[in-house]
């Protein structure tokens, strides 16, 4: 009887672990699915300043251009 007891008290303890595996997994999805949305979001902010820099430095290939000639 005693045996059976402990059984009990392991396959609830595995349970209970089971459970806990199962919502740190759920937040961990979570983080991920944050952190992709960021990632994606800073790499529309790159692509922005990359153009403004683009855009920054045409004036001055044209007034190069202009001093000679």
């Amino acid at each position: 009887m005693a045996d059976l007891e402990k059984l009990k008290t392991q396959v609830a303890l595995l349970e209970k672990d089971a459970q806990s595996a199962e919502l740190i997994h759920q937040r961990l999805e979570t983080a991920i699915e944050k952190l992709t949305e960021i990632t994606i979001s800073l790499k529309g902010m790159l692509v922005q300043q990359e153009t403004k820099l683009a855009k920054a430095e045409e004036p001055d290939v044209l007034l190069v251009l202009y001093c000679l000639l």
